[in-house]
């Protein structure tokens, strides 16, 4: 689907509704006053199940789990403030290389620009980010789902021993 066109049916249809952008897909869940949840599974129309959720310790779990997905994520007017050039490729070969922790000199020859080019690139990005450090832009990109989201210890269990 268009992102314009989801934005734009977001503001016609659900006008002040606060909308979050979660970096890793969730499974469908509706949860109900605290005391009944609908959770859907299966990707393929055919084979789609639903089960209703009654038990309190399950309820309490899912709650948690949509909280910190909910207080872990970026809010949608954040995603809009970005610019098409905060989103494109190359914005995203730069940030990239700085997670990656490239000297500014590698990662300008790795991308393929002068390391002045390279360097006035980083400063816009991380402030069009709102970051005041580059640790920091990197942080704010994987939560505005510019950057994928790494878990270090699963990093560490893929490194050889």
């Amino acid at each position: 689907m268009d992102e314009r066109y989801l934005l734009k049916c977001l503001d016609k249809q659900a006008p002040g509704v606060d909308v979050r952008l979660v970096g890793a897909p969730l499974h469908e869940m509706v949860l109900a006053d605290g005391s009944v949840s609908v959770v859907w599974s299966g990707s393929d129309k055919l084979s789609r199940e639903a089960m209703l959720v009654r038990a309190p310790a399950v309820l309490r779990n899912l709650r948690t789990l949509f909280m910190i997905s909910w207080n872990g994520s970026a809010a949608l007017e954040d995603h809009r403030r970005l610019s098409g050039r905060t989103r494109s490729v190359m914005a995203r070969r730069i940030l990239m290389a700085l997670s990656s922790g490239r000297t500014d000199e590698a990662a300008a020859r790795e991308i393929g620009m002068s390391v002045r080019t390279y360097r006035r690139n980083v400063a816009e990005i991380t402030r069009e980010l709102g970051a005041h450090s580059r640790f920091q832009a990197g942080a704010r990109a994987v939560e505005l789902g510019l950057l994928p989201y790494v878990d270090a210890a699963d990093d560490e269990d893929s490194q050889p021993a």
